[in-house]
């Protein structure tokens, strides 16, 4: 059902598309705090944090973390040719998609609006991740359909 709604090259956008925007927020949090100190720290990591160092650690390894979510979709679609990764790729596409459902319902339980609000980002990265763990191989690299 979800093949027909949605095809893989669609659903690889998607997420490489979320998977940046993404990155570039973390990027301009570290880059605001580290410059400026404006960030007000209640708004980002739900008050989890007091002071501005942990921060640092808190966004560099979301960074990172994304950025390896990113490549391995960047594997599982053949964006990047590299055939030892491309079992683990789609390993990762099921456990993308079971990570993030279990998030959308987290986040509608959110205590703020800002939390809230990350479901306009885990929606389509669960749909879009079980979309490509679906798909086990592709017969032909998703940037030729382009």
């Amino acid at each position: 059902m979800v093949k027909k709604i949605i095809s893989f090259t669609a659903a690889a956008k998607c997420c490489i598309m979320v998977y940046s925007v993404f990155v570039l927020f973390h990027v301009m949090v570290i880059l605001m705090v580290g410059i400026f100190r404006t960030v007000p720290l209640d708004l980002i990591w739900y008050n989890d944090l007091r002071t501005y160092p942990p921060l640092f650690i808190f966004e560099i390894s979301a960074v990172v973390v994304l950025l390896g979510c990113l490549f391995l979709t960047l594997v599982h679609a053949q964006f990047v040719p590299v055939q030892r990764l491309r079992k683990i790729a789609h390993i990762c596409m099921w456990i993308f998609a079971v990570y993030f459902f279990l998030n959308t319902i987290a986040n509608l339980y959110g205590e703020t609006l800002i939390e809230k609000s990350f479901i306009l980002g885990s929606i389509p990265l669960s749909f879009c991740s079980l979309r490509l763990a679906l798909e086990r191989t592709v017969s032909s690299r998703v940037g030729d359909s382009i």
